[in-house]
């Protein structure tokens, strides 16, 4: 993760009361949001494969949410994922009503890397930049009323916080 994407997530649970975390993609590459949620009850975090700050190995595009949560965050996660609408759309049902959802991913016109370690695609790694429109369209499924979305062009980052209804 990088430091624009941390300081989005910083910001967008700034001052939230946030018990039940879920982190999608939770394995800590450069950097982990964890600890912005020290007073959290409960953290969990999935992600594709063991590593540091996983507590779960699973594919957030078929996982079954085992709870609700205050806060769901994925971060630099869906364009690494060609099922990133089932992302999405997990997280929206694992979020509590009332809950965050803030999801940071690279847009246009960042180049392919590694979800491994951030530099060059390894052989058979997906990837693509997720559209700022194709966002919209997902989001606009949920039926939220409450949401923000940032792009930076000069980074080619998309970062998104979408309140869910009580």
């Amino acid at each position: 993760m990088h430091a624009q994407a941390y300081d989005f997530v910083a910001r967008s649970v700034a001052g939230r009361c946030a018990q039940r975390v879920l982190e999608i993609g939770s394995h800590d590459v450069n950097g982990s949001v964890r600890p912005l949620f020290g007073s959290a009850e409960r953290y969990h975090g999935i992600d594709l494969a063991a590593g540091p700050g996983v507590d779960e190995v699973a594919d957030a595009a078929d996982w079954e949410p085992d709870d609700v949560y205050d806060v769901v965050i994925s971060t630099e996660v869906l364009e690494h994922a060609p099922r990133w609408r089932r992302v999405l759309a997990t997280a929206w049902r694992a979020l509590a009503p009332g809950g965050r959802l803030v999801v940071t991913c690279a847009t246009d016109p960042r180049p392919p890397h590694s979800a491994v370690d951030g530099w060059a695609l390894r052989p058979g790694e997906w990837y693509r930049n997720v559209a700022p429109g194709e966002v919209r369209e997902v989001i606009g499924g949920f039926g939220a009323w409450s949401w923000a979305m940032e792009v930076a062009l000069d980074r080619g980052d998309l970062y998104l916080r979408v309140d869910k209804p009580r």
